[in-house]
């Protein structure tokens, strides 16, 4: 939950934890749709299906933060996979130049950008071209 600082101030007050609906900061979810979107599937317990629609995901070894790209795709409804060609998406620059990309290769702004709009976004403005070493 994201709160106030005020709902620590006036629980600390009353010695008890109060309810964080009234102190939720309404400018900071209006101002950012996805967090509205994982408010929502919170309140009705339902799990967050964000990357399940994409099929095996692949990440990687050289990409930054792979730790927490796998955790948060993980989290998220993704499947990994640690098998290159068994994946539908690749997420990251690869260490070697590959022949054949037969699924889309995205760079890791792609996982960021999916989760801050709350939904599995388009992969063509995020495609990595390997014959360059983009």
């Amino acid at each position: 939950r994201i709160v106030t600082l005020e709902w620590l101030k006036s629980s600390s007050r009353i010695g008890e934890w109060l309810y964080f609906n009234k102190f939720e900061p309404k400018s900071l979810l209006n101002s950012n749709p996805s967090l509205n979107i994982y408010r929502k599937y919170r309140q009705q317990k339902k799990s967050i299906e964000l990357f399940n629609q994409c099929g095996l995901i692949y990440i990687t070894s050289i990409v930054h933060q792979r730790q927490l790209l796998l955790k948060l795709i993980t989290l998220l409804g993704g499947n990994i996979t640690i098998n290159r060609n068994r994946a539908q998406l690749i997420v990251g620059q690869s260490s070697k130049i590959l022949q054949i990309i037969v699924h889309p290769q995205v760079n890791e702004q792609w996982v960021i950008d999916s989760i801050k709009m709350g939904k599995c976004l388009l992969t063509d403005d995020y495609l990595i071209d390997n014959d360059n070493n983009c």
